[in-house]
């Protein structure tokens, strides 16, 4: 799903009460390159114009199994996919996005209650805050 699509909704509904959700994997996926600085800005410019940065209100953070414009949504936990941890650095060192709180929506690694994993973890928080503790706060 393009930000444009997601902008047409949210103009036919035309409620100021309603906040969006950035979701790293869903963009990627959709073939929004922000793994890069300048991909980001982009990206964000584009968001934007077509829904209103006003309107983000949080950033679900997790890796994608997917290439990058592969439109699958198959999450993967940080660091661990093609977002990679510089992904998520560029994102979390984004002046837009420095103030926005950063929900993990993670498969989460194995455990012998759970083989498969279970959602967000200790090992994925460690994780984002450990790329955030390193990327600059924006002036």
């Amino acid at each position: 799903t393009k930000f444009s699509d997601l902008g047409t909704l949210l103009r036919a509904v035309d409620s100021p009460r309603l906040a969006t959700c950035l979701d790293t994997c869903h963009s990627f996926a959709a073939g929004y390159d922000i793994r890069t600085r300048a991909g980001l800005d982009a990206a964000l410019a584009e968001y934007d114009r077509e829904i209103g940065l006003h309107r983000l209100a949080v950033v679900h953070a997790n890796d994608s199994k997917t290439p990058l414009g592969g439109f699958r949504d198959r999450h993967e936990n940080i660091g661990d996919g093609h977002l990679g941890v510089e992904g998520f650095e560029v994102l979390m060192a984004h002046p837009a996005l420095q103030a926005k709180a950063f929900l993990l929506e993670v498969p989460g690694y194995p455990t012998e209650k759970h083989p498969k994993g279970d959602g967000p973890d200790l090992e994925n928080v460690r994780r984002l805050k450990a790329i955030r503790d390193r990327v600059p706060v924006a002036s």
